[in-house]
């Protein structure tokens, strides 16, 4: 268990060396303005969970790159951009494993997983709505999508909050993952069979509130409250759980700009 818990808060101290080893490179002709944040959140051990557990959060956004031919120019922070705006997407998805969840016991872990793709906005400073097309680059290897928007309230000069819903999609591949239960797995655990469809998995709403320290450092904060649905909420998983999940996170963000 020691091990897993070190393992589990390892990319935070690398956060922190990166945090470190960036600065500012004068004299360059290119360069790269960046966003990198750490902090801790509160969320359900697993997908379906009604036990809750604190882990590390992370935090990353582009704000600026000119290197070659590549040019982009969205300054602000992402909430704010306005018009059309194109950029990647990366999420990350916690695993699971019996050896921390006993009620699990007979089903195999799901190792953690990371998604990565694109992401098409668009903004007025007001409101935003926007899409993410996601693939499982590590671990799950499958196909995901979410749609969102928020309406967007200053504040003050330096606080804003952002407040709007959200919904996730799942292929097949994605379903099975986190909700289905092989044959084997029935044999093995108290769980009956159960082979989830891919489609809306959940939906939800989400809060941001960002605070602006200086120019380089802000505070950002979030509460999400989401309800599984469909075949996600059928699985014998999620009933010996619940369908309602949520998540709380604070982040210190610190700005860097390289090279410019």
């Amino acid at each position: 268990m020691a091990r897993r818990l070190n393992g589990k808060w390892r990319f935070g101290a690398t956060l922190l060396v990166a945090f470190g080893m960036l600065a500012p490179t004068p004299g360059l002709a290119d360069g790269i303005s960046l966003s990198l944040g750490f902090g801790g959140q509160v969320r359900p051990t697993y997908s379906g969970s009604d036990s809750y557990d604190v882990s590390p959060w992370g935090y990353f956004s582009l704000h600026e790159i000119e290197w070659g031919p590549i040019s982009r120019g969205d300054v602000g922070p992402r909430e704010l951009r306005e018009g059309f705006t194109f950029g990647g997407a990366v999420r990350p998805v916690r695993g699971r494993s019996a050896d921390d969840n006993p009620e699990l016991a007979g089903l195999a872990d799901v190792d953690f997983s990371i998604e990565a793709g694109l992401r098409a906005q668009y903004g007025t400073g007001d409101w935003r709505v926007f899409g993410d097309l996601r693939y499982g680059v590590i671990g799950h290897e499958s196909v995901v999508a979410e749609l969102g928007g928020d309406a967007i309230f200053h504040a003050g000069p330096d606080t804003y909050i952002t407040l709007g819903p959200r919904l996730l999609f799942g292929s097949d591949a994605y379903a099975d993952t986190y909700y289905g239960i092989t044959a084997a797995e029935a044999l093995a655990s108290s769980f009956a069979a159960y082979d989830p469809q891919g489609g809306l998995v959940s939906a939800g709403l989400q809060m941001n509130v960002i605070h602006e320290l200086n120019e380089d450092w802000s505070l950002r904060g979030r509460l999400e409250v989401s309800e599984l649905v469909g075949d996600a909420a059928d699985s014998p998983i999620v009933q010996g759980g619940t369908t309602t999940q949520m998540r709380a996170g604070v982040t210190i963000v610190r700005r860097f700009n390289l090279g410019r």
